[in-house]
C-alpha cells in the first residue's frame, strides 16, 4: 500500500528485533509550509529510510565557555554528517517559546529531540504556593507544577504548529541524577518526569527519562551483571568500564568495585566517593520507577549516557560486549527498549566511534542514538571545532552508518 500525505505526516514507527523503532521522517515528511506533494518525493526515499534507527547529533550553542556555536553552524554540522535530526535544549515555562534553533533546523530539513528543563530561574517569592519543581542547572529556584505544565503544553503545541507533526520524543531534563545538571532529589524529578508524561501523551508525544549519566549506568548495569551473572562476570564488566587512567574515578572505582564480594547486601556504601555513591542511589531510585506496572511512570524508552575512554583495553573483555551489556541490564531492569540522547568519545580514535554504532545501529539497534558531537572536557567532537563541517577522520566514519539523505534549501544555505 503507497504512503497517503497524511501518512507522512507523522513519525511512524517500524519492527526492529521484535521491537519498535521510529521511522526517519525527515525526506519523506510532507513539509506543509513548503506545500509538498507526494508525487514530489523520489521513490527510492520510502524504502531507503524504512526501518532504521534515528541517528542523530547534540551540538550544544555553547561548549565549556571555549567554543559558541550558531544556529547556522549546528545545521552545517548536521548536514555534513547526514543526520535528520537533532538534540536541542529547551525550557518549558520560558515565554519566549521554542528555541530558535528549532525553526532553523526544521526549515533545513532536520527534526528535533527536545530535551526539557523545568525553568529559568524565577525568584521563589513570586511562585504561587502549588508543589515546587526544584529545577536544573543550579537555577536560582524553582517552577510551580502549574507553569510546569502549562508550558511544557505550549511547546510541544508550538512544534506541532512549525512542522505539521508532533515532536518526535522529548526527554526530560539531563542527568538527573547527578548534582551538576539537576538540582532536586530523585523525587523532585518523578514528580516532574510524571507530569511531564501525562502532558506528551496526551499530545501523541513519546517521552524518555533525563538519561543516567555514563558513571551511574555503569555502576547500575555492574551491579546487575553481579546479581544475575555473578563475580566473575561482573569482574570482566568492571575492568573495561572502569579503565581510564585520565580519570580520576575510574580506577579507584574499578578497584572497589573488585573488592565487592558477590553476596555483599548493600554496594553502595562500598563506593568511596561519596557523590558517584549518590548519583548511583538516585539512579537505583529512578529506575525503579519507570515502567508499565502499578505507581511507575509510563515512560517510552528509558534513556542512558555513555562515552567510550578511547584508551587501551588489555582486559580481554570488549567496550563492545561492556555496551551491549549495559543496554541488556537497563532494558531488563525496567522492562523498557532503551535510547541514547548523549553517546560519544573522549579521544579521536576511529574505533571509538565505528564499535560504539556497530552496537546500537547495527547490532542492537536502539530507536534513537543522539551522538555527543563537541570538543568539550573530556569529549571529543566529530569535527574540526573550529569549523562545524569540517569533518575528522571520525566524522567520516559516523557518515557511513547514516543513510544518504536530500536537505531542501535553507536560510543556513551560503
Amino acid at each position: 500500500m503507497n504512503p497517503t500525505p497524511d501518512d507522512l505526516a507523522t513519525p511512524t514507527e517500524c519492527l526492529i528485533d521484535g521491537k519498535h523503532s521510529p521511522r526517519n521522517p525527515s525526506v519523506l515528511r510532507r513539509n506543509r509550509r513548503r506545500r509538498m506533494t507526494l508525487a514530489a518525493l523520489p521513490a527510492v526515499a520510502i524504502a531507503a529510510t524504512a526501518c532504521q534507527p534515528r541517528l542523530g547529533t547534540f551540538l550544544p550553542t555553547t561548549v565549556n565557555a571555549t567554543y559558541n556555536y550558531s544556529v547556522c553552524d549546528i545545521v552545517r554540522e548536521a548536514q555534513a554528517l547526514g543526520v535528520t535530526i537533532q538534540r536541542v535544549q529547551q525550557v518549558a515555562d520560558t515565554p519566549n517559546g521554542l528555541n530558535p534553533l528549532v525553526a532553523t533546523l526544521h526549515d533545513a530539513g532536520i527534526d528535533t529531540h527536545l530535551t526539557f528543563k523545568a525553568n529559568v530561574g524565577i525568584p521563589r517569592t513570586l511562585l504561587p504556593d502549588d508543589p515546587n519543581i526544584p529545577g536544573d542547572e543550579n537555577a536560582a529556584a524553582g517552577t510551580t507544577s502549574t507553569e510546569y505544565r502549562r508550558g511544557l503544553s505550549q511547546r510541544l503545541d508550538e512544534y506541532r504548529a512549525l512542522t505539521g507533526s508532533p515532536a518526535p520524543l522529548i526527554a526530560i531534563e539531563n542527568e538527573a541524577n547527578h548534582g551538576q545538571f539537576y538540582d532536586g532529589t530523585a523525587a523532585d524529578y518523578l514528580t516532574e518526569l510524571a507530569i511531564a508524561v501525562e502532558v506528551a501523551h496526551g499530545q501523541g508525544v513519546k517521552v524518555t527519562d533525563s538519561g543516567i549519566a555514563t558513571k551511574a549506568v555503569k555502576l547500575l548495569a555492574w551491579n546487575h551483571i553481579r546479581s544475575t551473572q555473578g563475580k566473575t562476570a561482573a569482574d570482566a564488566y568492571a575492568r573495561t568500564t572502569f579503565r581510564s587512567a585520565a580519570d580520576n574515578n575510574d580506577l579507584p572505582i574499578r578497584d572497589q568495585l573488585l573488592a565487592i564480594s558477590a553476596t555483599e547486601p548493600d554496594p553502595h556504601s562500598r563506593l568511596g566517593n561519596a557523590v558517584l555513591r549518590q548519583n548511583w542511589q538516585d539512579a537505583d531510585q529512578m529506575l525503579a520507577a519507570y515502567g508499565n506496572g502499578g505507581g511507575q511512570i509510563p515512560i517510552d524508552y528509558v534513556n542512558f549516557h555513555w562515552y567510550v575512554p578511547d584508551e587501551p583495553n588489555t582486559s580481554g573483555y570488549s567496550d563492545k560486549q561492556s555496551l551491549l551489556d549495559t543496554i541488556s541490564a537497563l532494558e531488563s531492569i525496567t522492562g523498557l527498549q532503551a535510547v541514547t540522547n548523549e553517546i560519544g568519545q573522549h579521544g579521536s580514535d576511529l574505533e571509538a566511534v565505528t564499535n560504539t554504532l556497530d552496537v546500537v545501529v547495527r547490532e542492537k539497534p536502539l530507536p534513537y542514538v543522539m551522538w555527543f558531537d563537541a570538543d568539550g572536557s573530556p569529549a571529543k567532537g566529530l569535527f574540526n571545532p573550529l569549523t562545524p563541517g569540517d569533518l575528522r577522520p571520525t566524522g567520516q566514519a559516523f557518515r557511513s552508518y547514516v543513510t544518504p539523505n536530500a536537505y531542501p534549501p535553507s536560510s543556513c544555505d551560503n
